[in-house]
């Protein structure tokens, strides 16, 4: 049994750091609500959700952050929590961008094999085969093959990113603060 889920609809991933600026970027050091999410934080994320039973459309995330008490700051929490829903509503901005880019380099993809196959069929009535004509079909589809990839390998894998960035960008983030044990100095 999994005891990250909770009521069959929520699921709680617990993290454990050293202070507030641990969750982000270690070399930005604009305003904690601006920073970018650290890679090892977010890729922790990501796993414990792909650990999950459940289908991640019926559920709710719970982000757990566990801190040492002495680092306790209200306005630090306050801003932590903006700073992960803007890494993750960034994230989607930038998804859009790259699909836009995407879309553009189908279309060059596709322009440039129907050029590359057209010439290889007008070359191939006139003058046969020859290496030439190979290079021109082995190019023409080779860059269709990339199309199909791009179009039904790469645009479902970065939806399905885009919509677990999403999901957690409502998460609820939840602070605990734990007292240090008699053996921590």
């Amino acid at each position: 049994m999994n005891t990250n889920l909770i009521d069959d609809n929520i699921y709680k991933i617990p993290i454990k750091v050293d202070d507030y600026d641990s969750l982000f970027n270690e070399f930005d050091f604009s305003d904690l609500s601006e920073r970018d999410l650290n890679e090892d934080i977010d890729d922790l994320i990501d796993k414990y959700i792909l650990k999950c039973p459940k289908k991640i459309k019926h559920l709710t995330f719970e982000l757990i952050i566990n801190l040492p008490k002495e680092v306790k700051n209200p306005e630090k929490e306050i801003a932590v929590e903006k700073g992960i829903y803007n890494y993750y509503k960034g994230y989607l901005t930038y998804q859009k961008r790259l699909t836009f880019t995407g879309i553009k380099r189908i279309a060059y993809y596709m322009f440039s094999a129907f050029i590359l196959l057209s010439v290889w069929y007008l070359i191939r009535q006139i003058n046969g085969d020859s290496l030439v004509l190979s290079l021109l079909n082995s190019g023409g589809t080779v860059l269709l093959w990339e199309v199909m990839s791009l179009i039904f390998i790469e645009r479902k894998n970065a939806n399905d990113k885009a919509n677990l960035k999403r999901k957690l960008m409502k998460m609820k983030i939840t602070f605990r603060y734990r007292v240090p044990s008699s053996n921590q100095k």
